[in-house]
């Protein structure tokens, strides 16, 4: 009708043509023809043929008896698809659904609220379909007009409907698909076909995970990539799912915009997975919806150990790291966080070192994993924080028996007096990389932050550490429980360059709390700090720290030896 008004000579030229052959109007295929929705048309036997594009005059009739519902059929149609409009009068709240002949809803729009246009742009050809336009409210209608047009079907888009798993469209991996959410309502299905089982890998790296899992080459984990690109304030939920539709993988509550997965490894014998996009908005009366174009691909990644392998979300998916070997993860979403394990044959000490990642604050963390049985929530050991954005951080000492748990996140930032994880990097993978090291009587063993957590130190022992983090305070453990007199003990600390270390002696009392005994003086030269002591018998913790807590030094050791101060 836009079009007959805004163009008078055509107008006239339609009109006269009308006059003419009253009788074909239905064989003319320039223009939609304007025609009458014809009633009843309350269900699918008697629902209206569209043959052609077409603009009908229509009315959703109020009635206390029977609820008005308008049924049209389109035919199908090779390469084609169907764009649907239906524009209410001013005030009126219309739904537009896609049918199955039994009446089951397939589609449903109802996005535009009071007085807008619903409308289905890609409703897909390949075979008939019934749609139906309704009130969105009972005892209400009004007039509206129905616009449908036909046009070719775009390769590599989306077509309607695919709003379930059974109608999910199948897109070839490496393919860049893209579709649109038209709906609050809407959600779109993708189906990916895996190739089972994988080509051997030949590459020295696969042959190394190969061998570390106790797996032939070809049986390892196919690892695929998935990038969702969208508006950055889009808000999309994503899921990965397998052949049956349990999710695998999902983007958090909150998430907008791009989202990249990769090096996703599969289960075991799964030939194919499926894709499911949405708005988390949900459909509200009188809220109009805004479209939401996207674009997806998915594709299969080389096995390689030196990428992580998601999901490793939590301590059960771990990535294990593999000594004095780099591993490289992505971090993305920001909610993202990745857990690696080290395994070893006898109680060892790692080193974690983790690289900077442009734009992000990350942290390393120590953990013990929740404990199901006992109710135990995770438990962080240690934490470093030392740098900021774009500044590595690193973990030394950690004692491990047979396997020991590591987390890699971004820190929360505090915005608008509410803290949240804001920070990513969905392009630019980070390294870590863990080196063992034997457990020796020589060197502390982290985390030693408590007494009940310290390191044991024996008469005419020497033992070597580091200040590190900020804030480390390290306890050592001195059992004299079994001396019979009291024995004079000398303690002394080689400090660190640019350290300024104090030393202090601490008694376990008959209440199990320490009690401070002794201060080592403040040395006034460069020299070890010395503290002595007439020790009584019973159990002894020292303890060595920075004076101010804001000084860490990671590359240089302090040592510390405690003998009998003889004379």
């Amino acid at each position: 009708m836009k079009a007959l008004a805004s163009r008078f000579s055509l107008a006239l030229f339609l009109v006269l043509c009308c006059l003419a052959c009253p009788q074909k109007t239905e064989n003319r295929q320039a223009l939609p023809s304007i025609a009458k929705e014809r009633e009843p048309n309350n269900q699918a036997s008697q629902a209206q043929k569209i043959l052609q594009e077409v603009t009908l005059e229509a009315e959703i009739s109020v009635s206390a008896q029977e609820r008005d519902e308008d049924w049209f059929w389109l035919p199908a149609v090779a390469g084609r698809w169907a764009s649907i409009e239906a524009a209410p009068s001013p005030g009126v709240d219309l739904v537009l659904e896609v049918m199955s002949p039994e009446g089951e809803v397939l589609l449903r729009t109802n996005s535009a609220g009071l007085g807008g246009v619903e409308s289905i742009p890609n409703l897909g050809l390949s075979q008939p379909h019934f749609f139906r336009v309704v009130s969105a409210k009972d005892g209400s209608g009004g007039s509206y007009q129905l616009r449908v047009r036909f046009v070719d079907a775009a390769l590599g888009h989306e077509a309607e409907p695919n709003n379930r798993l059974s109608e999910a469209i199948l897109v070839p991996l490496d393919r860049l698909q893209q579709g649109t959410l038209s709906a609050a309502d809407d959600i779109d299905w993708f189906h990916f076909e895996v190739p089972l089982p994988p080509a051997p890998a030949e590459s020295a790296s696969a042959e190394t995970t190969a061998k570390a899992l106790e797996l032939p080459v070809d049986m390892l984990p196919r690892r695929i990539a998935i990038e969702v690109e969208a508006e950055a304030e889009a808000a999309l939920h994503i899921q990965l799912c397998d052949d049956e539709g349990k999710p695998l993988v999902q983007t958090p509550p909150t998430h907008k915009g791009h989202w990249v997965v990769r090096n996703f490894a599969l289960p075991p014998n799964l030939a194919s997975v499926a894709l499911a996009l949405a708005s988390p908005t949900s459909s509200k009366a009188n809220m109009a919806f805004v479209p939401i174009p996207y674009g997806l691909k998915l594709f299969l990644e080389k096995n390689d150990s030196s990428f992580e392998a998601e999901p490793n979300d939590m301590p059960s998916q771990a990535t294990p790291l593999f000594p004095n070997r780099e591993t490289e993860a992505l971090l993305s979403p920001a909610t993202d966080v990745d857990y690696f394990r080290v395994d070893v044959a006898q109680t060892s000490l790692v080193n974690v070192e983790l690289s900077a990642l442009p734009g992000v604050d990350l942290q390393l963390l120590a953990i013990v994993p929740a404990n199901a049985d006992t109710q135990e929530a995770e438990r962080v050991l240690l934490r470093s924080n030392e740098g900021s954005t774009n500044e590595a951080e690193r973990l030394l000492n950690v004692q491990c028996n047979l396997t020991c748990y590591f987390k890699v996140e971004s820190v929360a930032q505090k915005i608008s007096g509410k803290w949240s994880k804001t920070q990513e990097n969905p392009k630019t993978p980070y390294r870590i990389r863990a080196q063992v090291k034997a457990d020796t009587q020589h060197l502390e063993k982290e985390p030693n932050n408590t007494m009940e957590q310290a390191t044991e130190l024996s008469m005419g022992q020497s033992v070597r550490g580091h200040i590190y983090p900020k804030g480390d305070v390290d306890f050592f453990r001195v059992d004299l429980s079994q001396n019979l007199v009291r024995k004079p003990l000398l303690a002394t600390l080689f400090g660190l360059p640019k350290n300024n270390l104090g030393l202090w002696l601490h008694r376990l009392d008959n209440e199990g709390k320490l009690e401070l005994v002794q201060t080592a003086p403040v040395p006034k030269k460069e020299g070890p700090t010395v503290l002595r002591y007439s020790a009584v018998p019973g159990v002894y913790f020292l303890e060595v720290k920075d004076f101010k807590n804001s000084e860490s030094n990671f590359k240089d050791e302090y040592q510390l030896r405690m003998d009998d101060d003889l004379p």
